[in-house]
């Protein structure tokens, strides 16, 4: 057998000398790959795990693609009303079945708000038809109030009932008002401020709402029906964001997002 070069080991001896690190590196890549697989069982486990937790808590519950729902309200009898403000209607879902029914609210309509009344009929805030509209769930017909054309483009925004079944609204162009369903009887304000928002009705029957000037100056504002004046409590910050309002008696708490604080006005 010639001899190799001078300088230069046999192929042979080479082999011979680079079988130990072969071997070495041959043993790191099954123990890696046992390890990754091992890390893979793992993490699907407890990928798993967490799936099965989250099902057991969370349901979802899918609507009419490219709807926005904007608010929702559970009816007494199971069903969920909700606004499909981009496309116009009421939204009525049935957990039981996920059977998810669009009433058309009329030309124009872009619903923002919504709520149950004592009756369970449901009642909407419509920015696009600037009226409340009233569903009935038994006649499956709406009932529309509009607002005077003197407060034109309200921006109409949130509802509540007081406790005696009046039902009072907001509008974020600076519009407030109520509508009686038992009379009919509806009449509607320009707020003090602009950005009239979220609004609450405390034990004591008051009503008090939020105004978001701009989103910079926010004020909470107290509301008396029988005098029909107003009484401003304004952030000490810009830019509070206060979007809704509850009460107990003799506190009304609202959740300044804009500067992460909780806000409380007694009285």
């Amino acid at each position: 057998m010639p001899r190799p070069p001078a300088g230069r080991s046999h192929p042979a001896a080479r082999l011979r000398n680079n079988f130990p690190i072969r071997l070495f590196f041959k043993m790191r890549r099954a123990e890696d790959d046992a390890m990754i697989r091992s890390i893979a069982i793992v993490a699907v486990t407890l990928a798993a795990t967490a799936v099965a937790t989250a099902d057991t808590r969370v349901n979802y519950f899918p609507v009419t693609s490219n709807s926005r729902p904007h608010d929702v309200a559970p009816a007494p009898d199971g069903s969920v009303y909700y606004t499909g403000q981009v496309k116009g209607y009421l939204g009525r879902l049935d957990p039981k079945t996920g059977k998810d029914e669009n009433i058309p609210i009329g030309s124009g309509s872009a619903p923002h708000g919504v709520v149950v009344a004592p009756d369970g009929a449901a009642w909407i805030t419509d920015g696009g038809l600037n009226a409340n509209a009233r569903f009935d769930p038994k006649t499956r017909k709406f009932d529309y109030f509009m607002l005077p054309p003197h407060l034109p483009a309200a921006n109409l925004n949130t509802g509540v009932f007081d406790k005696d079944g009046v039902y009072w609204f907001t509008g974020q162009n600076g519009v407030h008002g109520y509508v009686n369903p038992k009379t009919g009887k509806h009449e509607s304000w320009k707020s003090p401020r602009r950005g009239t928002y979220g609004i609450t009705v405390t034990p004591a029957n008051e009503v008090w709402y939020v105004a978001l000037t701009d989103f910079m100056t926010n004020a909470i504002v107290r509301f008396d029906p029988a005098s029909e004046k107003f009484e401003s409590f304004p952030s000490n910050q810009r830019g509070a964001q206060v979007r809704q309002m509850l009460s107990r008696p003799g506190e009304a708490w609202g959740a300044e997002s804009g500067t992460s604080r909780l806000v409380l006005i007694k009285y």
